[in-house]
């Protein structure tokens, strides 16, 4: 090293106090080289176009670049001091750009000065210059550091905005050898921050604070690659944190746009350093909704995500979970998409950590709340194709974190079990069943195999469970029985539905333990390698009946039949009219019917369905009709009964009027109705227990359908054939379906 050098060296040591800076070795030029700067100067020399020869010689004499920089750059007009500084840039970053030391301090120098001089040099040469000192650390990082800290420390109104654009780049290149020089450097930059006034300031001491708490991150996950003394993390952390209060206290309500994100980026990265420290969390996390909120402002998201990885990175060694929570929630309530998009994203990175209580469950809860609001923007069908785009994207990041929660992480159980059941049955979370009863199979196999034990539960989560809307064990059972009618919708939700069942066998009842783990499977086995247009849809659904009836029958309580009964006639509501599951929710309400034995229940529920009826809609007359015939298979006689009496009240029913009988017919309410217990009493029949139907399908079945027929012909007391299906086709439907049973009658 030089004698200048090596002054300025220890200079620095004795000022930093730190006594292992490298000492940068003197390479003294060899006898060709020297030759070929002599010839270099002399051809100089001689030639007008000092400029062009300089550049021509720069790349094929790495070695004489101090001395024809030294020679040549003063007196040049601007544009060529601004090219010759790109090309020496260019060479300093090859692998010979290690320059002499006698004349490294004039290189420097030059290129110093030209950063920093404010008038009569370009702005492109003092970037060039801020360049070329930054190639020049690759290979001289203590002296290029040194000039910069003289400047810094020397800085009186802070014009030199070009010094801390320079530092700031120094650690995005070399994070790990700045680390050293942070206390220093940030130490300076405190007691000038009441000085900074213009914009342009602003932004370069942003950009030294995103780039220095990067820097100093990167080293802290890589500190064992340095040669240097670890230096502690809460030392450095300390340093950053009065800059991070006064960016807070003074910089976040700045208007300009390029002042905002250089705040935020600066902001992003001290959070991100900051969170590290549990001293400093509570800062930290104030902050984060305000962060969060840029989402309204800016589409760009790189920063704020790698804060969000720096957040998760905490959370998962368990540090101040409840405060990161808290401060995710209070951004739950923004109407804004973006900041939606961003806490979703937060909500990911910390249910992927231990949960160590059940704090984080309005998180949960919040995931599916925006998957619901998703789903009713896209069913309002009055999007633009940007904002339709929109909404199918929230509700795609909503299934990836379902799809992403491990149940086995600590405290999962707890969180989850059984709060997340609620979101089985209603209709509007229908799009997160797959990967919901994942989730649920999975919590409820891991309290088999522990015994259902989870040990002593703190009252918060005693407290949140019970204000959870639980279903009841009727409502799972009914829901997941639909979903599996029609296995293949919604990417397959069928099987998904039926494993989920199994694992809530002792959940549903405690009887159905040892049937389903023989009959589910079989019904899996069934949907084996069987597209959706090759399965058979009604016999998979006579599976399912088959299945509901046996579980029924093992459960053996009226009670617990009723309030199936109940359930399933109350989630009809939840499917649109001619839906392939609305229609088996009424055949599955007709086998509850049929396996309760309390009567006056039964024919309470038979006369609702028959008086609610809308007979001009043939989807709700084959609704009645599917109910009636599914409790004719155990209630046959009290089936007939309560259809023949509404057929009585049809007859008795008072008409004012002989054009009111008239509008009735040609509106087809009146033929309706006849028609649909023509219907009724055919299907009714052909359900029912044959040793019960032969004594009373002539004069109670074929009679009363022949009574309704003629009754769906008759106005004002003519009778005449009406046209179409409405009438003769069920009826001649029906007594093709009966004649075999009344043959069987009359032979006997």
């Amino acid at each position: 090293m030089s004698v200048c050098c090596s002054v300025r060296a220890g200079v620095l040591v004795e000022h930093v106090g730190i006594e292992w800076l490298t000492r940068e070795e003197a390479m003294p030029l060899s006898a060709r080289q020297a030759s070929e700067e002599k010839q270099c100067l002399k051809t100089l020399s001689h030639n007008t176009k000092t400029s062009q020869s300089l550049l021509e010689l720069l790349p094929s004499t790495p070695h004489c670049i101090p001395q024809l920089l030294q020679v040549h750059l003063t007196g040049t007009c601007q544009g060529d001091r601004a090219e010759i500084y790109r090309e020496l840039e260019r060479v300093l970053q090859g692998d010979d750009g290690r320059v002499q030391s006698a004349v490294l301090a004039r290189v420097i120098a030059a290129a110093s000065r030209d950063m920093r001089v404010a008038q009569g040099v370009t702005e492109e040469v003092r970037m060039a210059a801020s360049d070329v000192l930054v190639a020049l650390a690759h290979s001289h990082f203590d002296s290029v550091m040194y000039e910069l800290q003289c400047h810094l420390r020397a800085l009186g109104e802070i014009s030199e905005d070009l010094v801390f654009i320079t530092l700031g780049k120094l650690a995005s290149s070399y994070a790990l050898r700045c680390v050293p020089f942070v206390g220093m450097t940030l130490f300076a930059l405190r007691t000038m921050l009441s000085q900074v006034g213009s914009s342009r300031t602003l932004r370069a001491v942003c950009s030294v604070l995103e780039q220095w708490s990067k820097a100093v991150n990167t080293y802290l996950g890589a500190w064992e690659q340095c040669s240097f003394p670890r230096m502690g993390q809460a030392q450095l952390c300390s340093s950053v944190s009065p800059l991070f209060h006064h960016v807070v206290g003074s910089w976040l309500g700045c208007e300009e746009e390029e002042a905002k994100q250089a705040v935020r980026g600066a902001m992003a990265a001290m959070m991100g350093l900051l969170v590290r420290e549990e001293e400093h969390h509570e800062c930290v996390w104030e902050q984060l909704p305000w962060l969060l909120g840029q989402y309204q402002q800016v589409q760009d998201t790189f920063r704020v995500t790698k804060v969000r990885r720096y957040v998760g990175h905490t959370a998962e060694r368990g540090q101040s979970l409840p405060l990161l929570v808290q401060a995710v929630r209070c951004a739950l309530g923004d109407s804004s998409r973006k900041v939606a998009r961003a806490v979703l994203r937060f909500t990911k990175e910390l249910l992927g950590c231990s949960v160590q209580s059940c704090s984080a469950w309005d998180l949960v809860a919040h995931v599916f709340a925006a998957f619901s609001q998703a789903s009713g923007r896209l069913a309002q069908r009055k999007l633009s194709q940007a904002e339709a785009q929109e909404a199918a994207d929230l509700q795609a990041l909503c299934l990836d974190i379902l799809r992403s929660l491990d149940v086995s992480v600590r405290g999962m159980t707890k969180l989850l079990w059984p709060r997340l059941l609620q979101y089985v049955v209603p209709a509007q979370y229908a799009g997160t069943l797959v990967p919901l009863c994942r989730c649920l199979r999975e919590l409820a196999e891991s309290r088999g195999r522990a015994g259902g034990e989870d040990g002593e539960e703190e009252p918060d989560v005693v407290a949140s469970r019970e204000r959870a809307k639980l279903p009841r064990p009727q409502a799972l059972l009914a829901r997941l029985l639909v979903v599996a009618a029609a296995p293949h919708a919604g990417g397959g939700c069928g099987v998904a539905a039926l494993q989920l069942l199994q694992a809530l066998s002792t959940e549903i009842h405690s009887a159905v333990g040892m049937v389903w783990a023989m009959k589910i499977p079989f019904l899996l086995q069934c949907l084996e390698g069987q597209s959706e247009s090759c399965l058979d849809s009604a016999e998979w659904e006579q599976l399912l009946l088959k299945f509901l009836r046996t579980s029924l029958e093992t459960i053996e309580s009226q009670a617990w039949t009723m309030g199936l009964s109940v359930e399933l006639s109350q989630q009809t509501g939840s499917y649109p009219w001619l839906s392939r599951k609305q229609a088996f929710l009424y055949k599955a309400v007709g086998v509850s019917l049929a396996a309760c034995q309390h009567v006056p229940y039964v024919r309470r529920e038979m006369k609702k369905h028959l008086s609610r009826t809308n007979y001009l809609e043939a989807s709700e007359r084959e609704a009645m009709i599917s109910v009636l015939a599914g409790s004719a298979e155990s209630h046959f006689h009290l089936a007939l009964e309560v259809v023949q009496e509404f057929g009585a009240s049809m007859e008795e029913r008072p008409v004012s009027g002989a054009f009111k009988r008239l509008k009735e017919y040609h509106q087809g309410k009146r033929a309706g109705r006849h028609m649909a217990l023509v219907l009724a009493y055919g299907q009714i029949a052909l359900c029912a227990p044959p040793e019960q139907l032969l004594a009373r399908v002539e004069s109670d079945v074929v009679g009363r359908i022949l009574q309704h027929y003629r009754a769906s012909c008759q106005v004002l007391g003519f009778s005449f054939s009406t046209k179409g299906e409405t009438s003769f086709g069920p009826f001649g439907s029906m007594v093709g379906l009966l004649a075999p049973f009344t043959c069987d009658s009359l032979a006997t």
